[in-house]
């Protein structure tokens, strides 16, 4: 009893080391590893002046960055941070010209314009970088942690943000030691006040030092022993005792929670411009989740006669199902009327009652144009094959699972730990339904999107090579040559 006792009080006291509060266990490859088993990216945004843009240019900014919000990572955070600047850097390099300066009146300019730079320096003058974090999300469930799958899954969302970034005109910093600056990112975050006194490059050597001395090694003669990575980026001090503010490495730390809720459903441009100029000490964090595109539709509840009427008109056609038993299987292409109805559909600008009304009216438009272009048009409107409900609603997941993630890498196993159905009937029921197999259906919709990216102009083959998720340049080429008859090059320059 006594010896358990003795142990239990020893991983108490464990806690007590700030470090320990660190949720960090490791960083590698720019990636970080967290304690509870997660794998974040942090990626710094080189700003861009919005709000002086022209209408057009702000559109289309925002065009591409919805774009990518729809191809994005599940969650996202962006991070403003805002702190006073640090012009100690540009004075001294002023004071060296000066030293040079022969010319008494220029010296003299020099010295009033040091005087300006302290004198507003000190009151207004503030530095804002801005933060793009994500982290890996498992594909399928009960997915085993593979190193090198969860790396590529992370690359291939960088470079997919670069991409669009670059589109609306920001540009991600990219950084030769991915490692070293993720850790100075993080250094900073924990270490607001200290990391003005004490770059990170003098925190890793006195860390260094001081463990080497705890150990009793010599510098420059024995090896460095194994260092945790918090130890480098752990603050002076974490006091979490008070309810409503959090002491961190001597500053005062306050939060503002506001729900997905709190401000109306539309917005000016640049409505959160006041919110990131509010301050020295005013951090800016925005949380996003994407939900499956099936949450996102307003349901729509239709009149029962009405229903009936379209249900009288569609069963006139042959187009026959039981609820109860099974479902059509044939599933027909989108033509290009479909396709406009439904971007209509996902576009509507309306509110409240007026949405109601328009939705409506876009549901009937697009019941009966299906009617007369699928099913009226059709060569034949037997549905014969049949399969079950549970199944085939599961390979309709299926079908919208890859729409939704066929920039990542996708596989048969893949798809079918995703949507929880067995291999074989993924294989076969998804080539009996939608006349494609998985692969092809896959391939399908990277070259739609590669169509869309290289009629815009605004990418280079290579970008939309990584943002379609391929990573071999040639090989997208040749499998968009083969089925389209013109490479990715020419459509390129034919829409620039």
């Amino acid at each position: 009893m006594a010896k358990a006792k003795g142990k239990r009080n020893r991983r108490k006291e464990k806690l007590e080391f700030v470090q320990d509060y660190l949720p960090i266990r490791d960083l590698k490859n720019g990636i970080i590893e967290t304690t509870d088993n997660r794998y974040i990216k942090i990626l710094e945004i080189e700003p861009i002046n919005f709000t002086l843009r022209s209408d057009e240019e702000q559109f289309n900014i925002i065009s591409s960055f919805a774009s990518w919000l729809k191809i994005s990572p599940m969650r996202l955070q962006f991070k403003s941070i805002t702190r006073r600047a640090d012009s100690d850097k540009h004075i001294s390099m002023i004071c060296e010209e000066l030293e040079h300066e022969e010319n008494p009146q220029c010296k003299e300019l020099g010295e009033d314009y040091i005087g300006l730079i302290k004198d507003v320096g000190n009151r207004e003058a503030l530095t804002r970088r801005f933060f793009l974090i994500f982290q890996y999300e498992a594909v399928g469930r009960n997915e085993s942690d593979d190193y090198a799958k969860i790396y590529g899954m992370l690359q291939t969302a960088e470079q997919t943000a670069r991409a669009y970034f670059m589109q609306c005109g920001n540009s991600i910093v990219q950084s030769k030691d991915p490692d070293e600056a993720t850790a100075e990112i993080l250094y900073m975050f924990y270490n607001r006040r200290s990391c003005t006194d004490e770059p990170f490059s003098s925190r890793v050597d006195r860390i260094v030092v001081d463990t080497m001395a705890a150990k009793k090694k010599i510098i420059g003669m024995d090896p460095v022993p194994p260092i945790r990575m918090a130890n480098f980026l752990a603050p002076r001090g974490i006091d979490l005792s008070h309810y409503n503010y959090v002491v961190m490495d001597g500053l005062y730390y306050s939060f503002l929670y506001i729900k997905a809720g709190g401000y109306p459903s539309r917005v000016r441009a640049g409505w959160m411009s006041s919110l990131i100029n509010a301050g020295e000490g005013v951090d800016i964090d925005v949380h996003l989740r994407r939900e499956n595109r099936s949450r996102t539709i307003d349901s729509i509840t239709l009149d029962e006669k009405i229903f009936e009427q379209i249900f009288t008109c569609i069963k006139i056609r042959g187009a026959l199902y039981d609820t109860r038993k099974t479902a059509p299987v044939r599933v027909y292409t989108y033509t290009p009327n479909i396709s406009k109805i439904l971007s209509e559909i996902l576009a509507c600008h309306f509110c409240d009652e007026m949405k109601k009304i328009y939705l409506q009216g876009k549901i009937f438009e697009l019941i009966a144009v299906y009617c007369d272009e699928v099913i009226c048009k059709s060569p034949t409107n037997d549905f014969g094959i049949r399969i079950s409900v549970e199944d085939y609603n599961a390979l309709l997941k299926a079908r919208e699972f890859i729409g939704e993630n066929f920039a990542h890498p996708l596989t048969i196993p893949i798809v079918a730990k995703a949507i929880a159905i067995n291999e074989q009937k993924l294989k076969d029921g998804f080539k009996r339904c939608f006349g494609v197999t998985v692969n092809d259906y896959v391939v399908e919709k990277r070259l739609e999107a590669a169509i869309r990216l290289l009629k815009t102009g605004k990418h280079t083959v290579q970008e939309v090579t990584w943002m379609v998720g391929y990573s071999h340049t040639g090989y997208f080429i040749e499998l968009f040559r083969k089925h389209y008859g013109i490479s990715p090059g020419e459509m390129l320059k034919n829409n620039r």
